[in-house]
């Protein structure tokens, strides 16, 4: 029993020191999959509500990757705001492509700054008619973020979207906006 407990100590002080001594390998020339949640401003609600969603990832080089990501919403029976009274649930569906660039690492974290080109849909439904309508946004973003990649095929990252412009409404937002968290499994 002694000799067991000894070699699975010995094992995983290997193990561990393998990862230790191995270099970082920042993705390059790879597609990725991976999978995004983020904050989502459901724009009819005054509610903030978590949105998730595929993204799909090719790293050019090591410093600039591009990509596109799809998002997914859905809230019921929420607080009605002053100007959609009669909404009672809301469906967001987003796509939106993007480029990063990424900065020189600080110790294990690449920070990072993301534009992205997004299209929503958003859906909205009233239990008192049973009508339901769509609408549209077209959104440039900008967001800042850090990406760690504890393993050569792995990524997980997370940022802040600092500034937002409307392009069918004509107006901007700057200041600490939407979060979001993912991860990437490089191919």
């Amino acid at each position: 029993m002694k000799s067991l407990i000894s070699i699975l100590l010995l094992s995983m002080l290997m193990f561990s020191s393998s990862f230790a001594q191995s270099k970082k390998i920042v993705p390059e020339n790879d597609f990725s999959i991976g999978i995004e949640m983020n904050t989502a401003d459901l724009n009819h609600t005054r509610k903030i509500s978590a949105a998730f969603g595929p993204t799909i990832n090719y790293a050019i080089d090591k410093d600039f990757h591009v990509g596109t990501r799809l998002g997914f919403a859905f809230i019921s029976g929420y607080e009605k705001s002053a100007t959609n009274s009669d909404v009672d649930g809301y469906t967001k569906f987003t796509f939106a492509p993007y480029g990063r660039y990424f900065f020189k690492s600080i110790r294990n974290m690449r920070p990072f700054i993301k534009g992205e080109f997004e299209l929503t849909s958003d859906l909205l439904s009233s239990g008192s008619t049973g009508e339901t309508k769509t609408e549209s946004t077209t959104n440039l973003n900008l967001s800042a973020g850090g990406a760690w990649y504890p393993f050569n095929n792995v990524g997980v990252y997370a940022g802040v979207r600092f500034f937002n412009f409307n392009i069918d409404d004509k107006f901007w937002m700057a200041g600490i906006g939407n979060t979001y968290l993912g991860i990437e499994w490089y191919l």
